[in-house]
Order: C-alpha cells, then structure tokens, then sequence
C-alpha cells in the first residue's frame, strides 16, 4: 500500500525547517531544535520537516522515536517523512524475504537501543526469525504504528520533502514509493528535471549540504560527523542553519 503524499501551501507557515537523517542520535536532534528555535524570525506558524532515517547506525533509537512521537516544539508543527531504514525495519520485522541486511545497515544498534541483545539471538539463529519473534514482543505498538503511518513526501511549491529524491523527469504522481525513499543515480547527478521543482532531500550524506541542479541535500552523515544539518526556507530565502 502506498504511503501518504502530502501538500502544504506557501501562505500556510512563515517559515518551514528540513531536518536532515539522524540515524538514533537523540542528542543531535535536541541540538537541532534549539537552533531552529534561536533562528526562528516568525511569530507565526512554523513547521518542521524530518526527513526520514531516524533509526540505525546510533545508539539512541529508542529515544528519537519516542520524542518524536510526543508533540513538537512549542510553537512548531512538525511532519516526519519515511526513510529506507524505517521501511526496511518494518520488512524485516514483517518477514518480507530479503530484508536481513537491516541488521547489517545500523539495526543492531537499534535492537540494543530496545533493551535487546541483537547477537544472543543470532547467535542461536542466524536466520534473524529468533530475533524478530523477541522483537516483535517487545516494541512499543505506538513506535510500530508511527513507523508504519509516515507519509513518503510534502509539496510545498516549488519544494518537495522526500527522503532520497525522485527519478529525473518522472511526474510525481507515476513515482514509486521505493523511488523516493531509496533512490541515488541518476538523480544526484541530474536532479529532478522537473520544471520549477526543488527536491529537498537526505538519504546521501555528504560533508557539506548540497545545493545543485534543483536539488538540496542535508544529509551530512550525523552519525559519523556529529552534524546533523537544518535548512531553514522563509520566503524566497533558503539557508543552512
């Protein structure tokens, strides 16, 4: 079934903030919305976009999920987008054949993040069936069903939120969900070829954030180089904050 899309018109907020991938650093995203707050020029609305990737790789899983399930910042709105490491943790948790290589992408990390020994059980069964069964038992039903439940991107013209990007010249409404949450080349070397359309993106890190070829790209590796990039869009303006 094919997750939400989402639109939110311009005149709608003051000020919209895309958060890049923070792959279970809790900390990092508190820093964040501290930066959002101070940078924050508007007494009207404001949102805030994550943009998927909240799970894996960190040590803090657990923790994110949880805070970003409980309300958003005072004065914020706030839509959290999926990222490939969400959906491919509810496959594997689901039993979908060939998605063991969460495990191997950060889900380990998350595992432990629950309180759970990830190698115990693989250890007594490296089909990771073992573990899922414990795993399964053991999340919280409200960190399932907001996993499950997040939409795959927001329009706001000319942006597009979306986790990874799209595929170069395809109209939006013929893009697969697997497109927008797991897509590299060629979009990062073509960019959307979609008339008047930015793609403000994650999924691909980078040292810098990216602004090329109707593209912008905030995935700066947070859990390697403890920068998890904000970008803030009032107005005409788009900047790094």
């Amino acid at each position: 079934m094919s997750r939400h899309r989402l639109i939110v018109g311009r005149d709608e907020y003051d000020e919209i903030f895309a958060v890049g991938d923070v792959h279970g650093h809790l900390d990092l995203l508190l820093g964040a919305e501290e930066r959002m707050r101070e940078n924050s020029k508007s007494g009207g609305r404001k949102l805030i976009i994550m943009l998927g990737d909240y799970i894996d790789r960190g040590p803090h899983s657990y923790g994110v999920i949880e805070h970003l399930i409980a309300a958003p910042p005072t004065g914020f709105d706030r839509i959290c987008l999926t990222g490939n490491h969400e959906a491919i943790m509810l496959a594997f948790l689901a039993g979908i054949e060939g998605n063991g290589a969460w495990l191997d992408w950060g889900g380990t990390e998350t595992v432990a993040s629950y309180g759970v020994d990830p190698y115990k059980y693989l250890n007594m069964d490296g089909t990771g069936h073992t573990l899922r069964t414990v795993l399964n038992e053991v999340l919280p039903q409200s960190h399932l069903d907001f996993m499950g439940s997040l939409p795959i991107c927001v329009s706001s013209a000319p942006y597009l939120f979306t986790h990874a990007g799209v595929v170069p010249g395809k109209p939006l409404a013929d893009q697969a969900d697997e497109d927008l949450f797991w897509i590299r080349e060629p979009f990062l070397t073509l960019g959307p070829q979609l008339p008047g359309l930015t793609v403000v993106h994650g999924h691909t890190p980078s040292l810098e954030p990216t602004f090329a070829g109707g593209r912008i790209g905030i995935d700066t590796g947070a859990y390697k180089t403890g920068r998890l990039t904000v970008l803030k869009i009032a107005g005409e303006t788009a900047e790094i904050i």
